[in-house]
């Protein structure tokens, strides 16, 4: 997890596999209803720079999570209060997040992440770290659709790009799914062509700490956009129990000698961030708001992910 974010991975990404993205795309423009093009297609792009995670850098031990997290919130701790009443920080917190929305403008997020930084202080104050055993079963589990993140990179020119009104996370307390549409880039007056991307990680907490660690095991690409957001942890169980999305060689997280239909599996060679690690605590969690911070030691363990609960 570098949560939800629709960062370019510099070591999947290559001019080549953009001008694919292209063609094909132009191609599918012509064949709307070919499914296996728009699978090809959908593969493509998450090769060429729309994967949903930040490339990141394993961390060697679960307490050296814990040790960044608390260098990160205790940076927070020293933002002075705002003096604003819980709910009202909580307001503040949306209404800025929901000011950068479409997050078409990587120059706008620093300034955003720093009106965020004393609301988000406010919430930690509030909070206050608590294990993550506990939280799953206080709520963490379920559906969250992220509102907004400073951990993004533009894509490239030519690139499928997510589309940042239409990215979810299911938390189980053994895996995290994380889901998004992807808008491909098609020929002027063609039709609009958006399909569902997800990436998975298996999910492990050391007794007593705060700090979730996360490796990311699959990644792919759905025949379709997404589902109503009501319908997307059902997704995820289909995917994991095979019933969606079961195809897929071990090369690219599918289950070995598996089955399953084309356009709903993990793509052949399109490792992409399988295997890296990541780490997220939770700075505020309540019935409808989720504030993360997390990310690798090369980024300080300092990327914001703010959510909202999906209702059932």
């Amino acid at each position: 997890m570098a949560l939800l974010a629709q960062a370019t991975c510099a070591d999947i990404v290559c001019g080549c596999r953009i001008k694919c993205a292209q063609k094909l795309a132009a191609s599918f423009a012509k064949e709307p209803k070919n499914v296996i093009s728009r699978t090809i297609l959908s593969g493509i792009l998450l090769l060429s720079g729309a994967a949903m995670v930040a490339c990141t850098a394993p961390a060697e031990t679960p307490a050296e999570g814990d040790t960044l997290a608390e260098t990160a919130t205790d940076a927070l701790s020293q933002i002075p209060a705002t003096g604003l009443s819980k709910d009202q920080v909580k307001a503040k917190v949306r209404s800025l997040t929901s000011e950068d929305a479409a997050q078409n403008d990587v120059s706008r997020l620093g300034a955003t992440r720093t009106r965020l930084n004393p609301v988000i202080a406010d919430l930690a104050r509030l909070y206050k770290a608590q294990p993550v055993t506990a939280e799953l079963e206080n709520g963490l589990a379920g559906t969250w659709k992220q509102l907004w993140t400073d951990d993004f990179r533009a894509p490239p020119p030519g690139a499928p790009k997510a589309d940042a009104a239409s990215i979810f996370q299911v938390v189980t307390g053994t895996y995290v799914y994380n889901f998004s549409n992807q808008i491909i880039p098609t020929p002027p007056g063609a039709p609009k062509v958006v399909v569902g991307a997800f990436l998975r990680a298996e999910e492990s907490v050391s007794a007593g700490s705060s700090v979730l660690d996360i490796v990311f095991t699959r990644l792919g690409i759905l025949p379709t956009a997404l589902p109503a957001p009501a319908l997307i942890a059902q997704l995820a169980k289909d995917i994991e129990s095979g019933a969606v999305g079961a195809g897929g060689p071990p090369g690219a997280g599918g289950p070995r000698g598996a089955g399953g239909p084309p356009g709903a599996g993990a793509m052949p060679g399109a490792r992409g961030p399988i295997g890296v690690k990541g780490k997220l605590r939770n700075l505020y969690l309540d019935g409808d708001l989720r504030v993360v911070i997390g990310g690798t030691a090369d980024q300080s363990f300092n990327k914001f992910y703010i959510l909202e609960r999906v209702k059932p």
